[in-house]
């Protein structure tokens, strides 16, 4: 077909905003987190509600080359239970985004020098952070839902063998 100059065209968009009609939305807790190495502690941080399975997390200020996974629990534990260097906040059972939940279950990653977690894996939709999908690691197993909430944290090796954990990110999706 051709077209030409004197050919008008009429363009129509749409913006689609989407609600947290539940209420919730990411929430803190645990924080801030015990320090690590660098003398300050990881911050998580996630995109604006989008639901499941199309969800990202972020976190910052960690020790440069080191390894960590988020995990995630139905239950938050907000007095954490101390392990290692940090504090576990996040009650059994907990799930664990690593090689052995899956492919699409990865979020292995570890830190630059700008002290951001980048993954390693390539689910993430930004290189740095984890893409959260709606199937959940087995334990808890399951399926992420709307309305349902999840409870969020980062577990990572810190300099010199010990292992910490980020602050705690709740998220009603």
């Amino acid at each position: 077909m051709l077209f030409r100059s004197s050919d008008v065209f009429t363009t129509t968009s749409f913006i689609v905003e989407f609600d947290d009609v539940s209420g919730g939305g990411p929430d803190l807790f645990c924080d801030p987190a015990n320090a690590n190495s660098t003398g300050t502690s990881v911050t998580l941080a996630s995109s604006d509600f989008s639901g499941p399975g199309v969800y990202h997390l972020e976190a910052e200020g960690g020790p440069v080359d080191q390894f960590g996974a988020f995990i995630v629990a139905a239950t938050p534990n907000t007095a954490g239970v101390p392990v290692s260097q940090g504090l576990l906040c996040l009650a059994p059972p907990l799930g664990r985004y690593t090689p052995t939940a899956g492919s699409a279950q990865n979020s292995v990653g570890k830190f630059n020098a700008a002290g951001v977690f980048e993954n390693l894996f390539g689910n993430s939709s930004v290189s740095t952070g984890f893409d959260v999908p709606a199937a959940l690691p087995d334990p808890p197993g399951g399926t992420i839902v709307a309305g349902s909430t999840w409870h969020f944290q980062l577990w990572y090796r810190d300099v010199g063998g010990v292992s910490n954990f980020s602050n705690g990110l709740s998220v009603t999706f």
